[in-house]
């Protein structure tokens, strides 16, 4: 059989050590409990967000009319493109 001497501080040391090891283990628990809370509110204000910029209340109605102009003038642009190609594939088609 080995024996292992291992020493130990004195009886009053180790509940300082104790004391102190419960004082930290206390504080992390109260920061674990500020971490979750702080993730529960930034998963509501996620929801908040998205919920505002799906009904268009995080922009401005002049933001919306000029992107709203801006998409009218591509689509017509588009829409006259494919005209004009439609128009040159028939004009081809007939004069063969």
């Amino acid at each position: 059989m080995i024996k292992i001497i291992f020493p130990l501080p004195p009886i009053e040391e180790q509940k300082l050590i104790v004391a102190e090891v419960e004082s930290r283990l206390s504080i992390i628990e109260r920061v674990e409990d500020m971490i979750k809370l702080n993730i529960k509110r930034a998963q509501q204000l996620k929801q908040s967000i998205l919920q505002q910029a799906f009904s268009g209340k995080l922009v401005t109605f002049e933001d919306k009319q000029d992107d709203i102009d801006a998409l009218l003038a591509e689509i017509e642009k588009a829409k006259s493109l494919v005209a004009e190609s439609g128009k040159m594939k028939r004009g081809k088609k007939s004069t063969k």
